[in-house]
């Protein structure tokens, strides 16, 4: 600071300010008046004494001289920045600091700190819009001229995100109307609002700006025909509404763009048209699909199996059959994953085991004869992780390697050659 240069905080810019040498005048400062000695008070010619201060504390200078205007605004900035280095800016510092920016905003941090210790901050409407912006709560501190309009509240409304405290610092009689301005600036506050003071003219007004704040319409507007219209300007629309109240013809038109709306289609609308043309877009809608339907339509699944195996996961165990198993697994052999223990026959097995190799970590151990074994190795090299240790002879390594030599070497941890 002893070369002029003013100390940079939060982003404020630096200003370097030279007080050798300022016109006065027919005076001149002597080089010996430095930003350090002048902040103190300390210059031999502006304070008239050699002796410096023992006191830091900035301090207006008063000088001998009649000062220039642009001298003494620099002056007064340097005393203001000095106050900010040393943690100590006061309402007068922060004052000449807001003239020199035109605005609070660089300033916003220590704004807060003298709030916080309760100083008197001058700051006009468009300030205090700044600091409400980011900390609503303060609205207490806001002078009573201040709030003559509503320009604040709605600031205060935005911000708050409906916490009741900050809410109920505004006027009773002021609320409704600055609730409105707020919902046509921010069609989002009418979610965080108390539900008393939520009308239908709101929520209508809040709908009009966006239709997902549909919820809040009065029950009288929630017509069938008003849902009818809603999906088919917004399909997403329909994962929001009761489905209770969505039409067969919504229902079908949802499923037809995404199967797995299923899931939401009201009982009284599922038939075989609706699972047919969801399970057509997704073949996963049929995990949606109860039991009781899936005895209902049985093809269905079936269908589905042989195009998907792992669907047979989601059929019910009333369906299981033999027939079906093996549609499962000659469209997807690890399909065997899904067939009871039970039912997992050496045909099956095998079936499974000719067409991947992988299939053999679900065969029942005491079916995992040398036969099977080599069939899967000659597959898959990686089989030889499920083939017993009893079984792993030089010969079914041989297999397994030739196979597939990588995964056998990272099964048997064996080093690259």
């Amino acid at each position: 600071m002893d070369n002029g240069e003013m100390p940079c905080f939060y982003g404020l810019p630096s200003q370097q300010v030279s007080y050798n040498q300022v016109p006065t005048g027919s005076k001149v400062c002597e080089p010996t008046d430095t930003p350090a000695s002048v902040a103190r008070g300390a210059s031999p010619t502006l304070a008239g004494q050699t002796a410096p201060l023992t006191d830091r504390t900035v301090r207006p200078v008063q000088p001998s001289c009649e000062w220039p205007a642009l001298a003494q605004l620099q002056l007064d900035l340097f005393e203001s920045f000095y106050a900010l280095s040393q943690n100590r800016l006061s309402a007068d510092h922060l004052a000449v600091l807001k003239r020199h920016y035109g605005s609070v905003e660089p300033l916003f941090y220590h704004v807060m700190a003298l709030l916080k210790k309760g100083d008197a901050v001058d700051l006009n409407r468009k300030d205090w819009a700044t600091v409400l912006a980011k900390h609503p709560e303060l609205l207490g501190q806001v002078p009573a001229e201040l709030l003559d309009s509503d320009e604040l509240y709605i600031v205060v409304c935005g911000a708050s995100c409906g916490c009741p405290e900050v809410l109920q610092q505004i006027p009773e009689h002021r609320r409704p109307a600055v609730y409105e301005q707020t919902c046509e600036k921010c069609p989002f506050f009418i979610s965080f609002m108390p539900a008393g003071d939520r009308t239908p003219a709101l929520a209508r007004k809040a709908y009009e700006h966006h239709w997902w704040q549909f919820s809040y319409l009065p029950e009288e507007d929630k017509t069938e025909e008003f849902y009818r219209s809603l999906c088919q300007q917004h399909p997403d629309a329909l994962y929001l509404i009761d489905p209770d109240t969505i039409s067969k013809e919504n229902c079908l038109q949802a499923c037809a763009t995404d199967g797995l709306f299923l899931k939401n289609v009201a009982k009284r609308h599922r038939d075989r048209e609706m699972y047919e043309t969801a399970c057509n877009n997704s073949s996963a809608a049929f995990q949606y699909m109860s039991e009781e339907e899936q005895c209902l339509y049985p093809e269905i699944g079936a269908a589905l199996c042989k195009k998907e195996g792992a669907l047979l996961r989601y059929v019910c165990p009333r369906l299981h059959s033999e027939p079906l198993f093996e549609d499962a697994i000659k469209s997807n052999p690890l399909a065997l994953r899904w067939v009871p223990k039970k039912s997992r026959s050496p045909k099956l097995c095998e079936m499974a085991c000719r067409k991947s190799g992988c299939a053999l970590e679900w065969v029942p151990r005491e079916d995992r004869n040398s036969a099977i074994c080599e069939m899967a190795c000659r597959k898959s090299g990686c089989a030889l992780e499920w083939v017993p240790l009893e079984d792993r002879n030089s010969a079914i390594c041989e297999i397994a390697l030739a196979a597939d030599c990588d995964g056998i070497k990272a099964v048997l941890h064996l080093p690259d050659e």
